[in-house]
């Protein structure tokens, strides 16, 4: 009898869910989120960045205080609407909640909200914004003992059909209310030639792990200009570097040594280290400090800085 008594005053372990969505998507995240605080029948703690009640701390380091969030999280909802949007953040959110360090990883479910899918998840079990896609999510989350890694109970096992039908019917109606498939195009522009550049991410891990600036300044040196690579190109970008045009792949310390090449050995190369400085100021999600060191253009009949 008191051994039964003592099981029941226990704590039950609490569920925690992390929203992960663009801004301009907040309203469907809203929605998903409000029909889960509706029916939770166990206790559930839902994280969403871009509500004010529970965002992160004010003044704490924004990526600190999510990726602790990420690393507790079980299921991590991800919100994907347009590919032709912004989802760096939203692939970096996955990405850390999928840390292969971690013993158990959280269940990343896609709710697909347009034709679009997102590229790193194509072989995933999407949920699409169709009657019967979210009946199946809903019927999932409710009565899969394992739904959330970790626990072996379901959240609502003995719940009946017409209770899923109901909180399935609910949600459907409430994002197609807030989800608009209707596609607008938009288009980048530029003011100034500019470069993209990729580095991957076991060589982001490696300049992350350096706090220390002077000691990262020479790693970014040794590793940026043999592995960083030019994903795109605009204006005559290139040819500042003695390139007539733009070769996608080529390695930043290709056209380092180009611009060398073309500008002989009194030319001010101060520069480069600067953008060395800048990138790991960036992977560390740190503020720029621009110094405007000047690169001298190799482009014919083109005196300029």
């Amino acid at each position: 009898m008191e051994k039964k008594e003592e099981e029941k005053g226990k704590k039950e372990k609490t569920r925690k869910i992390f929203i992960s969505h663009r801004h301009a998507d907040r309203g469907i995240a809203d929605a998903i989120k409000e029909i889960i605080e509706k029916w939770r029948f166990k206790p559930i703690s839902i994280f969403q960045s871009s509500d004010p009640n529970i965002s992160t701390t004010i003044g704490a380091p924004l990526s600190d205080n999510l990726k602790e969030k990420l690393v507790e999280a079980n299921v991590v909802l991800l919100i994907y609407t347009f590919d032709d949007k912004d989802w760096s953040y939203c692939m970096w959110e996955c990405g850390v909640a999928t840390d292969p360090k971690r013993e158990q990883n959280p269940r990343i479910v896609v709710f697909q909200c347009t034709d679009d899918s997102p590229a790193p998840f194509k072989d995933t079990v999407r949920v699409k914004i169709t009657e019967d896609g979210i009946m199946r999510f809903i019927k999932q989350f409710y009565t899969e003992p394992e739904f959330f890694p970790g626990f072996d109970e379901a959240i609502a096992p003995d719940i009946g059909e017409e209770a899923l039908k109901d909180i399935s019917t609910t949600l459907y109606d409430s994002l197609n209310k807030v989800v608009s498939t209707k596609k607008i195009k938009s288009q980048r522009r530029y003011r100034w030639d500019s470069l993209t550049l990729l580095l991957a991410s076991t060589h982001v891990k490696k300049l992350e792990a350096e706090e220390d600036m002077d000691a990262a300044s020479k790693l970014a040196a040794d590793i940026i200009p043999k592995n960083c690579v030019v994903k795109n190109a605009y204006g005559d970008a290139f040819k500042h570097f003695g390139l007539s045009e733009f070769e996608e792949g080529k390695k930043i310390g290709e056209l380092f040594a180009r611009w060398e090449q073309k500008t002989g050995d009194k030319a001010k190369k101060e520069w480069k280290s600067y953008l060395y400085t800048e990138m790991w100021r960036a992977i560390h999600n740190s503020p720029a400090e621009p110094s405007w060191a000047l690169l001298k253009s190799v482009r014919p009949d083109f005196d300029r800085w």
